[in-house]
């Protein structure tokens, strides 16, 4: 059977990310492995409130280097990522007036995908700090077009793992008269964010699957049987 072409870009893009060191496990020499104990791996988000949960035996780091959390993606890799998600809307016939990407990570996605899709207004979204040292979205922005009220927008990220952000954004859409039925990111971590996106009415959709992503890693030679098992552990809890 012949390759759609979403399968060769996601190929291409899989390799892509590996290169610019977006994909990191514990064996990684890389400055954020951290070690304590016996343990080795990557400190996350939600050991924020959680100091005592395990280390991360990966980390995806899909940010650009001008995102204030620097991220390792060449603009190359982001135009990739903006036409495999330009063929999945495509594909799956996904119906949008809009797109906004969540800032600040999913910026460089939306605008990429916004020039693939030149019809397609984007709506920016901004973010202001609060005082206790959080950040919430405060305000939308319409670029590249005309964006009529009511209309649907796609929503835009690199990652999903509980959707707090993506809820956050729809409601922020929803307020000011938008309407939002789908969410499209680079990977989900299958980490609960679909069910929850989908408990609220929202359908998820991703470039890759975790659980896949890790399998074509295994099958390229570039991660281990081993690890990948470490990893679908960790991620299974």
């Amino acid at each position: 059977m012949k390759r759609s072409q979403l399968q060769e870009l996601r190929k291409e893009l899989a390799i892509a990310l590996m290169n610019d060191g977006a994909i990191l496990t514990r064996d990684s020499d890389h400055p954020r492995v951290v070690m304590r104990g016996s343990e080795r791996g990557f400190r996350l988000k939600l050991h924020e409130k959680h100091p005592e949960a395990p280390l991360s035996p990966f980390f995806l780091n899909l940010r650009t280097p001008d995102n204030p959390n620097v991220g390792p993606l060449t603009p190359s890799t982001v135009t990739l990522a903006a036409r495999c998600m330009a063929e999945m809307i495509k594909e799956m016939e996904i119906l949008c007036d809009a797109i906004a990407g969540i800032p600040n990570a999913g910026d460089p996605f939306a605008t990429a995908l916004t020039e693939l899709l030149p019809r397609t207004p984007r709506i920016e979204m901004f973010k202001e700090d609060l005082p206790d040292g959080k950040r919430r979205i405060a305000g939308l922005k319409y670029t590249g077009g005309l964006v009529q009220s009511h209309g649907t927008v796609l929503l835009i990220d690199d990652l999903v793992s509980a959707a707090d952000s993506k809820v956050e954004a729809i409601k922020v859409l929803e307020g000011a008269g938008f309407k939002v039925f789908d969410v499209l990111v680079l990977v989900d971590r299958d980490q609960d964010g679909r069910q929850e996106l989908a408990s609220r009415g929202y359908m998820l959709h991703s470039v890759f699957d975790v659980y896949v992503l890790l399998g074509m890693y295994v099958a390229m030679g570039k991660l281990s049987m081993e690890l990948s098992g470490v990893i679908t552990g960790y991620l299974k809890g």
